[in-house]
């Protein structure tokens, strides 16, 4: 049921086997993907924890960015999978996670750079993304 009436590039699917299968793969030319991220993931979590808020001062992001950072989230995730550009992970009853790399632009007096980073996201029916961990900086995450 996870699987059911989820979108992803045809040479990147979960393979799943079960008795009795009746699963088909249908031709999507125009996927409508919908990209949720809980604000609060960043507002009440990213600009709040130590660490975590240590790591967007070092790429320029402060908590007065949190909305435009939201945005831009969304904009790059939605983007780096209708490119295929993710990394299929567990498979459970709630869903297909994937890793979503991307290239976030640092800010102020860090603009100019962008950092390697990733998202950790669980992909739903019918287009729907929803991103658990927002953005994890990768060990020597310039580019």
């Amino acid at each position: 049921m996870a699987l059911n009436q989820t979108i992803f590039k045809n040479n990147n699917k979960p393979e799943y086997y079960h008795p009795n299968c009746k699963c088909v793969n249908v031709a999507c030319s125009e996927p409508n993907i919908v990209v949720h991220l809980d604000i609060r993931k960043l507002s009440k979590y990213l600009f709040v924890e130590t660490n975590k808020s240590a790591m967007m001062r070092s790429m320029g992001y402060y908590p007065e960015d949190t909305n435009t950072l939201h945005n831009q989230i969304i904009k790059i995730i939605k983007q780096q999978f209708l490119e295929n550009k993710y990394t299929l992970n567990k498979l459970d009853i709630y869903g297909q996670k994937v890793k979503i790399i991307y290239d976030l632009p640092g800010k102020y007096d860090h603009i100019g750079q962008n950092f390697k980073c990733y998202a950790g996201c669980t992909i739903y029916p019918n287009g729907k993304i929803k991103i658990i961990t927002a953005v994890v900086r990768q060990k020597g995450g310039n580019s």
